[in-house]
């Protein structure tokens, strides 16, 4: 990919597919890519004390992901998918406090490691579908303390576990 601003970078996915049998499959998928940064990003000019300033140097984030997902076709009305995934995002860029706003920077590198679990349900008269998903996110060398990051993560440490479990809603009628 070409962009006005960053220059050139490589991207793209792979991905493999193994059907051992009619109610399995394994899929082994792999990426590079990368995102410019936004134009508040590079251009935002502090509109007061405590607001954002953008920086026109910023370097794009580039990110390099793996995901291993299993499928499994338990029943005509129930299938299970189970999913994991690594990404590693360089060049990530953060809102850091410079004493008197928050300064966009290229400040460290990050790694997420998650999981994700699906059941979908559906028969003559219902459907529905539960998620769950777990992750973690390791910052690396970060250079200058993360003003959102203490603030959504209130601890001493540069990581974070998020997770969610949701069922889809409503379980509806779906026959006659």
């Amino acid at each position: 990919d070409v962009i006005s601003q960053g220059g050139n970078h490589q991207t793209g996915r792979v991905g493999l597919v193994w059907t051992p049998s009619a109610d399995w499959t394994l899929k082994l998928l792999g990426g590079r890519s990368f995102v410019s940064p936004a134009p508040e990003q590079l251009g935002a000019a502090p509109m007061g004390k405590g607001t954002t300033k953008g920086n026109p140097n910023l370097q794009n984030q580039l990110g390099i992901t793996g995901e291993l997902a299993i499928n499994y076709r338990w029943s005509s009305a129930l299938s299970l998918q189970l999913s994991s995934y690594i990404t590693r995002i360089e060049n990530r860029v953060e809102f850091i406090d410079d004493g008197f706003n928050l300064r966009a920077e290229n400040i460290n590198r990050s790694r997420s490691l998650g999981a994700e679990f699906q059941a979908d349900f559906s028969d003559k008269f219902f459907f529905g579908r539960i998620f769950g998903s777990l992750q973690h996110t390791q910052m690396f060398d970060p250079e200058t303390p993360l003003t959102w990051w203490r603030t959504v993560y209130p601890s001493n440490s540069e990581e974070s576990w998020l997770s969610s479990l949701a069922p889809s809603y409503p379980w509806a009628h779906g026959g006659a």
